[in-house]
């Protein structure tokens, strides 16, 4: 798995369907490739204003956002480095013509994310100072930052380099 988001166009969603198009047919030998896009709605959006917001930076803006999950399977370990770079390339594609047309957005869905992606980087930096100091306050320890493996951590970038 691997995401990106932005604001929703649909000039913008012929061109990310070109480059995944483009990407997924160069790696059809080795793996099955889709991508699937969701919306958040502007109703969304507003509703995500209520009670404080919420942590993820999401619903200041006024424009309905897309983010798309880049899905592959594949059945050889060995091609691993090569599904990796290439879902990573498409993201960046991706993520380049968005801020071209002045539509990016640095939200990564969390259930999309691969774990070569830090998905709190596009929480904005005060809501992640938030978090962090959430899970200082309740967890001064460090037990779900540091002992507790996998997942997304607040307190780190990505879970793995690529």
């Amino acid at each position: 798995l691997w995401t990106t988001s932005f604001i929703l166009d649909a000039d913008l969603l012929q061109v990310v369907f070109e480059i995944w198009n483009e990407e997924a047919s160069a790696l059809a030998s080795i793996s099955i490739q889709q991508i699937q896009l969701q919306a958040i709605t502007k109703f969304q959006l507003e509703l995500m204003q209520r009670n404080g917001g919420n942590p993820h930076g999401l619903g200041k803006q006024s424009q309905p956002l897309g983010f798309v999950n880049l899905w592959a399977r594949w059945e050889n370990a060995k091609d691993d480095d090569v599904i990796y770079k290439a879902q990573q390339r498409t993201e960046e594609r991706i993520n380049k013509v968005a801020d071209e047309m002045g539509l990016a957005s640095g939200y990564k869905y969390t259930n999309y994310a691969s774990q070569f992606q830090d998905t709190f980087a596009g929480y904005g930096q005060a809501n992640k100072e938030r978090l962090r100091l959430i899970a200082e306050k309740y967890d001064p320890n460090g037990v779900f930052q540091e002992l507790s493996p996998g997942g997304f951590k607040v307190t780190k970038g990505a879970p793995q380099i690529l």
